[in-house]
Order: structure tokens, then sequence, then C-alpha cells
């Protein structure tokens, strides 16, 4: 009988490549702990969020998230050629800014 992971390969691929992103921003190492809803703690809100940032951008390249965005390519697509969530695919398009430049180019069409 074949182990199922309890979370989508997607996920642990973000998961994984969050902690390395610790690691590659040089943040010190601290005692890490799991509360009782399976957050796991230890660093400051300010690392997490760099490392949550550079974690997308290994993930999903600024630059590709950006065209993406810009060309109006569905975040399914984006989502499954670089195999993470469509939560994933959807935050880079958005914070690559993409999506404004795309707006802003149709409005001036108009």
């Amino acid at each position: 009988m074949a182990l199922t992971p309890e979370r989508s390969l997607e996920r642990i691929r973000s998961d994984l490549t969050h902690e390395v992103a610790h690691f590659e921003a040089e943040h010190d190492p601290s005692e890490a702990w799991t509360d009782e809803s399976g957050r796991c703690g230890g660093t400051t809100k300010e690392q997490e969020i760099e490392a949550a940032e550079l974690a997308g951008a290994i993930l999903i390249p600024h630059e590709s998230a950006k065209r993406a965005a810009m060309r109006g390519i569905d975040a399914t697509a984006i989502a499954l050629r670089y195999q993470v969530s469509l939560e994933m695919a959807e935050w880079r398009m958005r914070m690559s800014g993409g999506y404004e430049i795309r707006r802003h180019s149709q409005s001036k069409r108009v």
C-alpha cells in the first residue's frame, strides 16, 4: 500500500522552498516549534515574509510571472508549468505587477 502525503506535492515543494529561502537569506536559525494548529514558529514576522517572497521568486521567477500576467495567460497554466499551487501562481502574477501593466495597456486602447 502506497502512503500518500497529507499535503499536495505542490504544497510540499512550496514548504521546502520556503525553508531553503530562510537559509539563502542567511536568517539566524532558531528553535522551531509547532503549535496546536500545526503552524511552525521560531522566526520573526519580517523573516517569514522575506522567506515567503524569496521562495515565490525561486518557484516562479519574477519576469516569468510578470510576462504571463501581462499576456493574460491563465494562472492555472502557470501553476502547471511550474508545478506550484494555483494560489502561488496567482500570488506571483499579482505581485509581479503584470496585471496592472496589462490593465493600464488595455485602458489606453479604449
